[in-house]
């Protein structure tokens, strides 16, 4: 007699301290099937060509968009932010007056987007994964026109943990520009690494717990140190 075993589904647990405990009850993370964006509800599946007299699919019949726009998770913006810059001045505030943007100066990533400020934005989030995550910019469900480049990345958990940042490149502008990302927006798309049903659970530990998965994280989360191995083995297979 066979016997077929159902693999049970990946948990993942998103953690924040008891600080940022109205980010898990006002905009917690959400499987990306919750996220799914107004132009694309509206979008109807086939549309009528009056001058031929024939009807036409529309995007709604791209298999590309429609898994990307189911798979994973999204992690929406927790409070206002407010950006104001040119090329030579960098100014910021968050409405929570909690949360902070780390800017990364140019010697960093020299020859790479030279003409855009570098940036992160450190989510108060931090992911207890088995899995690899990729983690990129949701195009499909930011409607908003940001002036934004965001790069996707590729998180390999320490000891089933890593912190989530949000990288962000704009544009340098001789004259002051304005920007404002407002709470809610859709800001970073997580998507596992495996072919098996993921779960996710938004849970708020006590500031003891929470530093120690900092740190946790801290002790093997350079560039410079497993970054860079990583890289290396890569390059050899």
């Amino acid at each position: 007699m066979l016997f077929f075993f159902k693999e049970k589904p990946i948990e993942i647990i998103a953690y924040v301290n008891p600080t940022y405990n109205f980010v898990r009850e006002f905009n917690p993370i959400v499987p990306a099937r919750d996220y799914i964006p107004t132009w694309w509800k509206n979008t109807p599946s086939s549309k009528l060509d009056w001058k031929k007299l024939d009807i036409f699919k529309t995007v709604k019949s791209c298999p590309g968009i429609i898994s990307i726009l189911s798979t994973g998770f999204i992690l929406p913006n927790w409070s206002d932010l407010a950006i104001k810059y040119s090329k030579e001045s960098f100014q910021y505030k968050f409405a929570d007056k909690l949360s902070q943007l780390d800017y990364h100066p140019d010697f960093q990533s020299p020859n790479f987007y030279t003409e855009h400020h570098h940036f992160k934005i450190p989510s108060p989030w931090i992911i207890k994964s088995p899995t690899k995550l990729l983690i990129q910019y949701p195009f499909y469900q930011n409607t908003e026109n940001y002036p934004l480049v965001s790069p996707p990345g590729i998180l390999s958990p320490v000891k089933n943990l890593c912190a989530l940042n949000i990288f962000l490149f704009l544009e340098k502008f001789q004259e002051e520009k304005r920007q404002e990302i407002k709470k809610g927006a859709p800001l970073l798309q997580i998507i596992p690494l495996t072919e098996r049903k993921v779960t996710i659970r938004c849970e708020t530990v006590d500031n003891y717990e929470f530093d120690k998965m900092k740190s946790t994280i801290g002790t093997d989360n350079s560039f410079g140190g497993r970054g860079l191995k990583n890289l290396r083995a890569d390059s050899k297979s």
